[in-house]
């Protein structure tokens, strides 16, 4: 693995590490618009911002999703 896509990576982890911390401290605002001055702070390229979106993205869906599932299994 390149040295560049390991602090890619690395800085993808922190920024999920902080959201996480923040849904779970009862800060966190579900959207994109208020998780961008943080992801922007972190990661540095444009490229890692637009893999962290897509991961948010997805990470959004699966969520969605899962707890959809659960209210019909209710």
């Amino acid at each position: 693995m390149p040295i560049a896509w390991a602090i890619c990576e690395e800085r993808v982890r922190k920024v999920a590490l902080a959201h996480f911390e923040m849904k779970m401290y009862g800060s966190y605002l579900p959207s994109e618009m208020a998780l961008r001055p943080l992801t922007n702070r972190v990661l540095e390229t444009t490229e890692e911002r637009v893999r962290f979106t897509q991961c948010y993205r997805k990470s959004a869906e699966e969520e969605n999703s899962a707890s959809a599932r659960q209210k019909l299994s209710e």
